[in-house]
């Protein structure tokens, strides 16, 4: 066997063997692609107006209407040790908005603004999630 594998005759292609032609494989996934780019921009133009800006005197971020009383999730990181929010809408308007409370322990906190026209996103129920699905995070 060993010396059948160490042959010193130049290597040979079976005779009448042609090389393959290459081609393109189609893309199966354009219209894939397509449909899912289309769903992202779909769930931006529904959740944008629910998306709020937070000023702070330290700093800025972002937050979500989470119902039609004016309440407002955000990040403990974005409201910790201030005092003032200025919350503004995709449509610039202005609110000042009242801490009502956090939880650090998941970054998250709450922020009510009173008598303000805010829309309020809609939520999927996440108890029919399953492993592999595709979600957002959007703000």
């Amino acid at each position: 066997m060993a010396a059948a594998c160490s042959s010193t005759s130049p290597a040979t292609s079976p005779s009448g063997a042609t090389r393959p032609t290459p081609t393109t494989a189609p893309d199966s996934n354009t219209g894939g692609i397509a449909s899912l780019q289309g769903a992202y921009v779909a769930v931006v133009k529904k959740v944008l107006p629910s998306v709020v800006q937070i000023e702070t005197s330290s700093g800025l971020g972002s937050g979500i209407v989470y119902d039609s009383k004016g309440d407002i999730v955000t990040n403990n990181h974005v409201v910790s040790g201030a005092t003032s929010f200025t919350v503004t809408t995709s449509s610039a308007k202005k609110y000042q908005g009242t801490l009502v409370g956090t939880f650090p322990a998941d970054d998250l906190a709450v922020i009510h603004v009173s008598n303000a026209s805010l829309t309020p996103a809609s939520f999927a129920d996440s108890s029919k999630l399953e492993v592999g699905d595709i979600v957002m995070a959007i703000g």
